[in-house]
């Protein structure tokens, strides 16, 4: 028999051995005991790797199916609102604010060699106002270790939860629950295609790309649907560092004749303006900002007398609109930098050795 304890702040689902009441049939459940194990595969929740190792509430596997328990922490970051009663049971609603998922880690560590036995939850529950015959689950709602294990099962995760769930061998199970999360994703994907010389861009159904640049012959900026239709030059120019801001495109326009120069265009090929005429490279528009590195060699006239500094002289950055321009960074041992979460992560070349740096 059970009590259960409702902890509003914390709202964590959990069932201690005093005495709690319940129908005839809640007696059946609790002796049917079922075999379950820990999952050996990766687990992810929005992108963020789930330490079974050091858990105190592991993810179990009960006939090839990943349960998740219902604490506070894992039903925050799947977007979840978790109610309890004793006379209504537990209720599982689907809302569209997803938190960043918090792990509290032990430093005991899950035995994975263990023989784990799990019940039926004692109690009704809900899923979206609907109750479910968990009698009759072949994936029923479980117990164990005084917690509530829920299934995610397809009928579960992508029609009631609306969740984007994806499998394979190496990278195991993945779950994406908010669009907010997605968001992160793509603002990653963003960062990584600049801090690899911003070869193609994307937004919605567009890539936008120079694919002529390593072939030698001739360059443009053109765009296309994903699926390669409807193919579009947007300009003759050699673009670099695309970035996608808006309705805009940023880029560095590099020339034998000329520095590189920064440039704009809308994504529809009108409005082509010359931003800067700063030497720059590896642009990365954020914020309202164009992060680059700049050459000594062909800088514009006002910034100081650096001619005899040869290669990069630092990393800089200016208002999107070309003004307040300011360096960030003198170093011309800069080789290259990538931009995420508030920091500017930047590689040096010094004294034979590759060395890695970071700053706000």
């Amino acid at each position: 028999m059970f009590r259960t304890i409702a902890v509003r702040a914390a709202a964590v689902i959990i069932f201690t051995g005093l005495a709690f009441a319940w129908p005839d049939s809640s007696a059946k459940a609790s002796s049917t005991e079922y075999p379950a194990a820990y999952p050996t595969f990766p687990v992810t929740v929005n992108g963020m790797a789930i330490d079974q190792l050091h858990n105190p509430y592991p993810l179990l596997l009960y006939r090839n199916i990943t349960y998740f328990p219902m604490t506070w922490d894992y039903t925050s970051a799947l977007g979840l609102t978790v109610t309890w009663n004793e006379q209504t049971g537990l209720s599982l609603d689907k809302n569209e604010m997803c938190a960043p998922l918090k792990q509290t880690l032990s430093a005991q560590t899950n035995n994975r060699s263990d023989s784990l036995v799990a019940i039926p939850v004692p109690f009704p529950v809900k899923v979206n106002g609907s109750l479910i015959d968990n009698s009759q689950e072949r994936y029923p709602v479980l117990l164990y270790n005084n917690i509530t294990y829920f299934p995610m099962t397809w009928r579960f995760t992508s029609e009631a939860f609306n969740w984007q769930t994806t499998w394979d061998d190496v990278r195991g199970y993945s779950i994406q629950s908010c669009e907010r999360q997605a968001r992160e994703a793509s603002l990653q994907r963003d960062a990584l295609n600049a801090a690899n010389g911003g070869q193609l861009a994307m937004k919605d159904e567009w890539v936008y790309m120079n694919p002529l640049r390593s072939g030698g012959g001739s360059h443009s900026l053109v765009k296309a649907k994903l699926d390669g239709s409807d193919r579009m030059e947007l300009s003759a120019d050699n673009a670099l560092s695309i970035n996608v801001v808006g309705d805009w495109l940023y880029y560095i326009v590099s020339e034998p004749s000329k520095p590189n120069e920064i440039y704009k265009i809308r994504t529809d090929g009108t409005g082509r303006t010359l931003v800067s005429d700063t030497d720059g490279e590896q642009l990365w528009v954020l914020d309202g900002y164009m992060y680059f590195l700049r050459y000594a060699g062909r800088q514009p006239s006002g910034t100081g007398d650096t001619a005899q500094v040869q290669g990069r002289v630092g990393i800089f950055r200016m208002s999107i609109d070309g003004s307040n321009e300011q360096q960030l960074l003198a170093d011309p041992a800069v080789l290259g930098f990538y931009m995420y979460g508030g920091q500017v992560y930047f590689r040096t070349m010094e004294d034979g050795k590759n060395k890695l740096y970071a700053m706000r």
